[in-house]
Parts: C-alpha cells; structure tokens; sequence
C-alpha cells in the first residue's frame, strides 16, 4: 500500500509563515517516523505571495488535494494527542497507525496533518527541517550575508519583532490573547531597562512589517546604540532567519516571534499582560495550557531555575526584573522544555 502524509494549510488563502509551518513540519516528522511519502506544504494561493520564495507553483494545491481526494484518510487530532501523551509528532503517528491499523485493502491511504494544537513541543525534532527548509528558499541566503556583514562588528544582538500590518490595537484584557499590537512605547520601554547592562557596540535590529523610524525605538539619552533595519521591501522568510540569530529576542504577540525564538533558541522578552496564568505560573498559549498541561513540570522549580528562564516577562510599562535578565548574561538559559512557555512550558 502506497502511504502519504499531507499537511492542510490554516484557511483557503493560507495563514503566516509561523502559522504554516508548524502543520508542515508535522508532516514531515510523520513521513520520517512511518515511511510515508512527504507530499510538500501547499504556499501556491497563501494571499502572501509565499510561493513566489519557496519557488512553488500557484497549482501546488492540487497534489495534496488530489491525494486527500483518491486515498483513504487518517487525520491526527488535537484529541489523539491529548490521550497519548506523547511529545514527538512522529512517535504519535506511528502509535496512531498502529492502534487503528491501516486497511491494507485500499491501494493508497494519507496521514493528515493539520493546525498549530500541540505547538513547538511536538514538533522540536524537525527544528533543523524547518530551517533547512526556509533558508533554501529564494533570495534568502543572499540577505542572511547581508545581515551577517552589516552587524559584524557587534557583540550583543537585540532582535525586535514589531508586528502591525493585519494585527489590530489592544482592546480591553489581553491575557491569553494573540494578535494584537503592542504599542512602541513598551519596545522603547524595555530597550530602556536592558541597554545599559550591555557593551556599547550593541544593534538592536528591528524587523517589522510596517516601516519605523530608528529614533522611535532609541530610549532617551541612549542614542550611542546602533539601529539596524532591513532593506525595504524585505524577504520574510530571511527576517525570520535573521531574527532568530539575535542573542535576545523582543517578540510580539505571534506566532512569527514564537517560531524565530524556537529556532533560534534564544532567550525572549515576552509582554507579561498576555501571559495566562496556570496552577501559578504563567502559559504563553492561553486556555490551550490546559491541554497540555501535563507537558508542564508538575512542580514550582526553584528560584534560582525561574531565573534561567528563556522567557523573560516584561510589563506593558516595560518592567522586568533584571536579575532574571542578569542571570541569562551571566550563566546562559535553560533548554529545559519546562522552563520554556513556547514549548508548552511555563515561566514564574
């Protein structure tokens, strides 16, 4: 019997890159794990124009389409994973094959993959994958060195993600809410907090998808450090690259912020408003934390593990606790999924 594994893009015309590419990096953990062959991600009607850097066909949704259509269809739910508790994609599959065995009767047969339940946790195996998958694409190689080549000279490097474009201004309680904008003033706030704890050849590098002036981010009095921006118009995907290779990562509410911190795992400053709290301690994924609750450590770690943290909360007035931000420069973060929110972790 002929095996796929498909992923279906988040809606009709496609969503974000970060969105995307998590029920795309699924399908390929499936096709790794069961033998199965890897149908590509559709990009061809995403109203981003994403096919035009991944070099696909506007058509490139009638393979997978046509296999959904022809084949007998398993799809992996939200629910399946609930029950087996499971924390590699790949291995889910292959107990879901194996306990609702495939009827060998039919000729083809496709695993499907779809949306973002499960986050980074389930899918940290094809981190490599996935950044193979998007520096390959077209034109982004050639930016990546450019970036490279203009902050050679910096020892410390502030990524800033300040998404606008389709994200609407906060309204009323944001917790466990995605998608709204953070105002500038809580950039600039924390850039105020965190510049002086840093050497002078610092960049703050600042990726958005709507232009900003450099001296909006500058704090007051801290003009000595150096403001970089990418060429406009920009590649997204070597943004997203570049973002990812910063020393610290200011986020916004995304899932473009998320998957830049998840691939470069790198520490991040998170908006504490936003965070949902959960059995004490504080879940980026909001309601969905219940889900995977069991993914979180069971217990309080010690103050000292809080402290190593990637996630480092920051106030809409841009207060964080710098002892937090000290013990990252000092001793480095943890990689521990438990102290990491992004990975269904959570932090103090």
């Amino acid at each position: 019997m002929k095996l796929f594994s498909v992923s279906r893009n988040i809606s009709l015309r496609g969503s974000g890159l970060g969105n995307e590419l998590i029920p795309a990096a699924k399908s390929y953990l499936c096709a790794q794990a069961t033998g199965s062959s890897l149908i590509p991600h559709s990009w061809g009607l995403n109203r981003r124009g994403y096919r035009h850097l991944f070099g696909t066909s506007l058509l490139d949704f009638i393979e997978p389409m046509l296999a959904l259509a022809v084949s007998a269809n398993t799809e992996i739910t939200r629910e399946m994973w609930i029950n087996q508790r499971v924390e590699n994609y790949g291995t889910l599959c292959n107990k879901i094959i194996t306990q609702q065995p495939l009827s060998w009767a039919t000729p083809v047969s496709t695993i499907v993959h779809s949306g973002m339940w499960g986050g980074y946790a389930l899918i940290d195996p094809a981190r490599d994958w996935v950044r193979e998958t998007l520096v390959s694409s077209n034109g982004t190689e050639v930016q990546i060195k450019q970036f490279q080549t203009a902050t050679i000279g910096a020892s410390y490097k502030i990524g800033l993600h300040i998404r606008r474009g389709d994200f609407s201004l906060i309204k009323g309680n944001v917790q466990g809410q995605y998608n709204f904008a953070i105002p500038i003033d809580w950039y600039r706030a924390v850039l105020e907090r965190i510049l002086p704890l840093l050497p002078a050849d610092t960049i703050v590098c600042a990726f958005s998808d709507s232009p900003s002036t450099p001296i909006e981010l500058i704090p007051s009095g801290k003009a000595r450090f150096k403001i970089w921006q990418p060429p406009c118009p920009s590649n997204d995907i070597a943004d997203l690259i570049n973002l990812a290779s910063c020393d610290l990562i200011v986020c916004s509410v995304s899932s473009y912020s998320t998957m830049a911190a998840w691939l470069g795992r790198k520490p991040y400053i998170w908006l504490k408003d936003q965070l949902h709290e959960y059995n004490g301690r504080f879940s980026i994924w909001g309601n969905e934390a219940t889900d995977g609750n069991w993914l979180q450590s069971d217990a309080l770690t010690s103050s000292f593990e809080n402290l190593r943290s990637p996630c480092i909360p920051a106030l809409f007035n841009g207060f964080l606790d710098l002892r937090h931000f000290e013990s990252i420069l000092d001793m480095g973060y943890s990689q521990h999924r438990h102290h990491d929110p992004i990975r269904y972790g959570c932090t103090w």
